[in-house]
């Protein structure tokens, strides 16, 4: 299977506790719980299944839980997605 990696940089400047996130690639998307550390740096990653393109593109986003909140996202040209992200993991920097 063929897929990109993503990858996003955050810090946790909440307490201690667990927090949702979810990653879509398209139409698909995952979400995984974690727990976190207060004042934590922290690498969240994801795989996105995808094929080669020349004409297609998709956009894929994670979404970070909080006030006021946080959405990173990309836009992915030569590719399309095949599936829903996979692989979620929130490891501290």
């Amino acid at each position: 299977m063929t897929g990109i990696r993503f990858f996003s940089y955050v810090k946790n400047n909440g307490g201690d506790g667990k927090i949702s996130m979810t990653i879509g690639a398209g139409d698909k998307s995952a979400s995984k719980e974690f727990n976190v550390t207060a004042g934590t740096r922290y690498v969240f990653q994801a795989s996105v299944p995808v094929e080669k393109s020349s004409t297609t593109n998709f956009t894929y986003a994670a979404k970070f839980p909080g006030s006021p909140g946080y959405t990173d996202t990309h836009v992915v040209s030569g590719y399309h997605h095949t599936g829903a992200p996979y692989d979620l993991q929130m490891n501290p920097k």
